[in-house]
């Protein structure tokens, strides 16, 4: 039951992922009787926590049901904060209210926490449960929700890198080809959740031009299963002057009303460029990123060591499909690319030039499966390599 009920915070706090950052992902859930009765998540950085959202919540709606909290279980996917920062402490408000129990997922590593919200609600006679008293699956998903957060607190950025491709490997379509996507609906969705969870995408001059890409979000907050949504700004690496001229106000870039912000660089596409680009961008604000981009700068950013996370869109065969499709939600915290954990099929799809590249990083890996069901016969395939840090 608690699983169940974690597994709802998992899905609450995934809403808040435009406007949190750099604050963790939270959701929370108050019981009675293994029933929720009311429910929160974080939603935007310096604003309320996903408990007091929920306390608030449950004052409102359960005002004149008779239910004390005293007699309610709180579920939390991260272990309640206990210092003053720019809210007041959730451990005091839950040991203020005196819950029942309290049931949370993944202990708060932030040197700030790390066990001390856990040790107070204890201290105050709530029963507190943690992460070992949950199944090794909730506990690994609770991970994996907050693994931009984890990472962020011992290093000064998170970069993605997003890639599409066809049955064949290639990112680049054929001349013939009528569509100029690879992938359906569901994956192009999924790809505009990205954007929006993200607060800059890079890409390069020669994609601009060639794509003509809009790099807005197209999709209602509703469709992202998002809270808000929100255009990064862009970055436009290129290697040529004057690229801010009347030869280029059509393209769609410059067309679309945003408050997104449009930056150039000049980079020559290699290690120690890249290097003190993200120095700069992080002293400018620019702490979780997203490269946008073809093939050249993508595999350039992927052999640089620098990206900590590959997200591949797939189009698959109807064979492949067959064959792999007992994968669906597999996650592993663990990849060891060189194990068995997932068969030979799926291997070539992380056997190419970009995968190596990446899997130089490190030696195990986050890795998600998952199949992206559109209106097509033949769904395309979501894979996540997360360098474990």
């Amino acid at each position: 039951m608690h699983d169940k009920f974690l597994s709802i915070c998992f899905q609450l706090a995934s809403q808040g992922e435009t406007l949190a950052y750099p604050n963790p992902l939270v959701g929370c859930v108050i019981t009675y009787q293994d029933k929720i009765i009311a429910q929160g998540f974080h939603r935007e950085y310096g604003k309320p926590h996903a408990e007091p959202n929920a306390i608030n919540s449950f004052l409102e709606s359960q005002a004149n049901s008779g239910i004390k909290l005293e007699d309610c279980n709180i579920y939390i996917n991260l272990e309640p904060c206990s210092h003053h920062g720019k809210t007041p402490p959730c451990a005091d408000l839950i040991t203020k209210h005196g819950f029942k129990k309290l049931i949370y997922s993944s202990t708060d590593p932030n040197p700030l926490v790390a066990g001390k919200g856990a040790e107070a609600i204890c201290l105050s006679g709530i029963e507190a449960l943690g992460p070992e008293s949950l199944d090794a699956l909730t506990q690994i998903e609770s991970t994996y929700l907050n693994r931009v957060f984890f990472h962020r607190l011992n290093y000064p950025f998170w970069l993605s890198c997003k890639i599409a491709r066809d049955e064949n490997l290639s990112m680049i379509s054929p001349p013939s080809q009528g569509s100029p996507w690879f992938t359906n609906e569901e994956s192009r969705r999924r790809a505009h959740r990205l954007r929006s969870t993200h607060q800059l995408i890079i890409t390069s001059i020669s994609t601009v031009l060639a794509d003509n890409p809009s790099y807005n979000i197209r999709f209602s907050p509703e469709a992202l299963g998002l809270a808000d949504i929100k255009d990064p700004d862009i970055l436009i690496l290129k290697n040529r002057n004057n690229f801010f001229s009347e030869d280029y106000s059509q393209l769609k870039l410059f067309q679309i009303e945003s408050s997104r912000r449009i930056l150039e660089k000049k980079n020559n596409q290699d290690y120690q460029d890249f290097i003190e680009l993200l120095a700069t961008l992080t002293q400018d604000g620019y702490t979780k990123t997203l490269i946008e981009a073809g093939p050249r700068l993508s595999l350039e950013f992927l052999r640089s060591g620098l990206v900590n996370e590959l997200i591949i869109y797939q189009k698959l065969s109807k064979e492949d499909f067959e064959l792999l499709k007992h994968l669906d939600n597999f996650l592993e915290l663990a990849y060891n690319p060189s194990s068995e954990q997932v068969p030979a099929l799926f291997k070539k799809f992380i056997s190419d030039e970009m995968s190596l590249a990446f899997f130089a990083k490190s030696e195990k890996f986050y890795l998600s499966i998952q199949f992206c069901y559109s209106e097509t016969d033949v769904p395309d395939l979501e894979i996540r390599l997360t360098a474990l840090t």
